[in-house]
């Protein structure tokens, strides 16, 4: 790379920049990577206070930052450990401002620079920064973008811990998948996905998207002169055909230091990881600010963090796959779905009930010899109002049962409605129990896409009320004091499999009037549903790609997707404006994670 001019103490007015600025008090020092040694045996400080460690552990410096950084150092060592330390696009607006005073400042004999030290080169510099080059300073200076640093290697290491975020670090795939699920002319929304993308992805994607608008152009009579199918369709064939190699090259860009899975806030907010590490995370609950969550596994625990983020503490242990999960001022009840064994669908007549003090005192065990099914969500398996807790058993036919048993324990549990054909959640309002059932199987194991969203008073004794049918396996509802709502996963298959893009998210009166409203319909595996005001959110897992964190209007409009590129939600939750969701990785050990969308 060419030499950096040595520009000594530049001071800038402030209608220039927003602060004085002393830009590269090193003498003529090299623009190149640095090699094997440390940044930290060169800067043992830097960016207001932050050390080397903390850089290491993912906190890029801005361009604006690089330049503080180098304004104490006196040797090229020092300015090149600075550098190293800055985001690879602080490095290229910091290049082209250089670039650019290099140009005007010879250094060539006879040039003012010809002599480094000398005051005329200094002069020159400024001068330089100050007029021609200033679009470039100005750039430099406004440079938000934080990103992974260290090109060094970064041989202090530290645990960045949860909620490090090291900036621009999905894969070109991923930066494509991002786009994709931002609304068509969405400018903004595609620009934040690609500001995420490390900066070898973003040169693969620049390279797909010139190759495959020379393949369909927009100029008059070109294929994408206007957007539709045809324009889609030339795209798709562009990928695979005249474009294929830098479509490959996209997809197979490794690029990323996480492999990409960094969630990517497309319309404001930040996103954080609360607890990394989890194994199959499912329902998140928020109370009094802490999130409430379990592990789906054999011994799986009970736990909650703070929804600031620290460190998550356990309620209880030992429960057998804890999927359902609900809560008051006192109690976490939990639905255990037991064990299984040999090749049956269900479980060993073993699944529980369990309440779960707040305060950390022994549980109680409210139900046993629950029958439930291995290959369904349960998201919403129980509920509970101030005396009673409710949950579903069975699995597919129709014997499923939605069931009742006291607070505290003190009587068995009893049926209050029978006869249901596999249902999946339930939830009350206090006065009605509205619950989904994910329907039938014929003899060959094929869905016959009959599901149902039913209610019921709370107290039995009345034939339930059927709100809609024909749903595609209803998964997970919310409510509010006027709807129901409630995510279809899709048609099944004999494997249990929904087909892709056959979900949707929909929306009833509670009182059963009027007909069922589709909120979003092709979804790909939509699964865990809240409410908040006039907004609905939910969780679209899909099976082959990053999944999407979505929301609608009730009463239906347009979606929007809040989050792209999130590895496998599930669950979800609102309180307070901000959205808690799980990251549940199928067979994932210890590669599942509670992450919040904060505004």
């Amino acid at each position: 790379m060419p030499s950096r001019s040595s520009l000594a103490a530049l001071v800038f007015p402030a209608g220039v920049v927003a602060a004085t600025v002393a830009l590269f008090a090193a003498c003529s020092s090299s623009k190149s990577a640095p090699g094997g040694s440390d940044a930290s045996t060169d800067v043992a400080v830097v960016d207001g206070g932050v050390t080397e460690a903390e850089h290491d552990a993912g906190i890029g410096l801005t361009c604006a930052k690089l330049l503080q950084c180098d304004q104490p150092c006196s040797s090229n060592a020092c300015t090149d450990a600075c550098y190293a330390e800055s985001t690879a696009h602080a490095q290229g607006l910091f290049n082209a401002m250089d670039d650019c005073i290099n140009e005007n400042c010879s250094s060539a004999d006879g040039g003012p620079c010809a002599s480094a030290s000398s005051s005329a080169c200094s002069q020159c510099n400024q001068s330089a920064a100050t007029g021609p080059c200033i679009n470039d300073l100005v750039a430099c200076e406004s440079d938000t973008t934080v990103g992974p640093p260290d090109p060094d290697g970064g041989a202090e290491q530290i645990d960045s811990g949860p909620g490090a975020d090291a900036g621009p670090e999905i894969s070109c795939g991923a930066l494509v998948g991002c786009q994709q699920a931002c609304a068509q002319g969405d400018t903004a929304c595609q620009t934040t996905c690609s500001q995420e993308g490390t900066s070898t992805a973003q040169a693969l994607d620049e390279a797909l998207v010139n190759c495959v608008a020379g393949a369909c152009p927009a100029t008059d009579g070109g294929a994408c002169s206007s957007q539709g199918t045809t324009c889609s369709g030339c795209e798709e064939q562009a990928d695979y055909g005249t474009c294929g190699t830098q479509f490959s090259a996209c997809q197979d860009d490794k690029s990323s230091t996480d492999g990409g899975t960094e969630p990517v806030a497309l319309h404001g907010g930040t996103v954080k990881l609360l607890v990394p590490g989890l194994s199959q995370p499912q329902v998140v609950l928020i109370q009094n600010g802490q999130a409430y969550f379990s592990e789906v596994i054999s011994a799986g625990p009970i736990l909650k963090v703070p929804i600031t983020g620290g460190a998550d503490s356990t309620l209880a242990s030992s429960q057998p796959y804890p999927m359902g999960l609900s809560i008051d001022a006192n109690n976490i009840y939990v639905w255990n779905s037991g064990s299984f064994s040999g090749s049956s669908s269900l479980n060993n007549s073993d699944g529980t009930v369990v309440q779960v003090p707040l305060n950390g005192s022994s549980a109680t065990t409210l139900a046993t010899g629950m029958v439930v099914a291995f290959n369904a969500p349960y998201l919403n398996a129980v509920t509970n109002d101030v005396s009673k807790v409710y949950f579903v058993t069975g699995g597919p036919g129709t014997a499923g049962s939605i069931n009742v048993v006291p607070i505290g324990g003190g009587s068995a549990a009893q049926v209050l409605y029978a006869n249901q054909s596999f249902p999946q959640a339930v939830v009350t309002d206090g006065t009605n129990l509205y619950w989904g059932n994910w329907g039938t199987f014929d003899a060959q194991g094929n869905y016959n896409n009959d599901g149902t969203i039913m209610k019921a008073p709370i107290g039995g004794g009345s034939t339930p009320q059927t709100l809609a049918s024909n749903q595609s396996a209803p998964a997970a509802i919310a409510i509010d004091g006027q709807n129901v709502y409630w995510t279809n996963i899709g048609k099944l298959s004999a494997g249990g499999l929904p087909a892709p893009n056959t979900g949707s998210v929909m929306q009833v009166a509670n009182s059963g009037s009027g007909t069922p409203i589709t909120l979003a319909g092709n979804q790909d595996v939509p699964l865990g549903i809240t409410v908040s005001g006039t907004t609905v959110y939910w969780a679209e897992f899909t099976l082959s790609a990053p999944g999407n964190i979505i929301s609608a209007p009730v009463g239906g409009g347009s979606t929007t997707t809040l989050v792209a590129n999130v590895t496998d939600p599930f669950g979800i939750a609102v309180s307070g404006g901000a959205i808690y969701w799980t990251d549940n990785i199928p067979n994932g050990a210890g590669s599942g994670s509670l992450w919040s969308l904060t505004p």
